[in-house]
């Protein structure tokens, strides 16, 4: 009995998702699947990135490095 009621509960919040959050930059050409899923079944996409990678020095990686290893030990 539980097992039905998932699958009902499942079936009918899948016909509502109207909205994707997408945790990547958005792709700059419009040959991207994405789109072509967006436009198929009627969806906004929403991307925003939520990983930065930002560049340090030379110096202050080992500095990040050393405290890391004292950490460890």
């Amino acid at each position: 009995m539980v097992k039905t009621e998932v699958k009902k509960v499942a079936a009918n919040t899948a016909t509502k998702i109207k909205k994707i959050l997408i945790t990547q930059p958005k792709p700059e050409g419009e040959k991207s699947p994405y789109f072509d899923l967006a436009k198929k079944y009627n969806l906004c996409l929403d991307f925003h990135p939520f990983i930065v990678v930002d560049a340090i020095s030379a110096k202050e990686f080992r500095k990040q490095k050393l405290i890391l290893l004292s950490l460890l030990q």
